[in-house]
């Protein structure tokens, strides 16, 4: 429980839908209501008599005690744990809820997107092990095939770790699924420019940013921060 909700505050400062919490991991924990009762004075919402009614949401009680759940699972679990967890909350949101929809905007397709950025993991828990990485989202396929954020995440990682190849490949998906996104064509031309930096030939390797510069430089015009940011 203090792990998803140390996942929650950390990844997009999301409290925890306590009724989420509940379905997704009432057939692994026991005594989950208990659990959540005796860590009570570390949330911010105490009041006990309120769990009976589990439509609210919960967060740690401030910074300290999610920098403190963090450093206590980096001591006693492994990484893979902390993937175990995130899938189980990524497949019951994928199988209860429309998180595919490119116009749909709510607190679930939030979390879905939050849990599946890998420098997330990085950034709170140090994780930066590409086969772990891979494990995780090829775990999440069956669920997520249809989700163009689930594959540019995939790519994303890759690019992150070195494995442009493979990242040109999910990123086809991805724009195959979303062709209109600008976050996934500004992932492209970064790849061109990541690539870039690869070859020995200048010629080459100025070619290669080159495209890549057209492409993210085309995005500007958008009327949002990001690509303006980013590039």
């Amino acid at each position: 429980f203090l792990v998803v909700l140390a996942i929650f505050d950390s990844f997009g400062s999301y409290p925890l839908p306590l009724q989420l919490f509940f379905n997704t991991f009432e057939k692994d924990i026991v005594n989950l209501r208990s659990i959540v009762e005796e860590c009570s004075d570390l949330l911010n919402h105490n009041h006990l008599e309120d769990y009976e009614d589990l439509n609210f949401y919960v967060k740690p009680r401030g910074q300290f005690v999610t920098n403190k759940i963090k450093s206590l699972f980096k001591k006693q679990f492994q990484d893979e744990d902390l993937f175990d967890i995130s899938r189980k909350i990524l497949v019951y949101l994928s199988t209860n809820f429309n998180i595919n929809s490119q116009k749909s905007k709510n607190v679930y397709t939030q979390i879905t997107h939050s849990l599946l950025i890998s420098k997330l993991y990085y950034k709170n828990f140090g994780i930066k092990d590409k086969e772990i990485f891979d494990d995780f989202y090829h775990s999440l396929i069956q669920n997520f095939n249809n989700n163009s954020d689930f594959w540019l995440q995939y790519a994303k990682m890759e690019m992150k770790l070195g494995d442009y190849s493979s990242a040109k490949i999910h990123l086809e998906q991805a724009i195959a699924l979303n062709p209109k996104s600008y976050k996934i064509k500004h992932a492209i031309g970064q790849l061109h420019i990541l690539k870039s930096l690869t070859y020995n030939d200048f010629s080459q390797a100025k070619l290669e940013f080159e495209i890549g510069e057209r492409i993210m430089i085309s995005q500007i015009d958008i009327n949002d921060a990001y690509p303006i940011h980013s590039y």
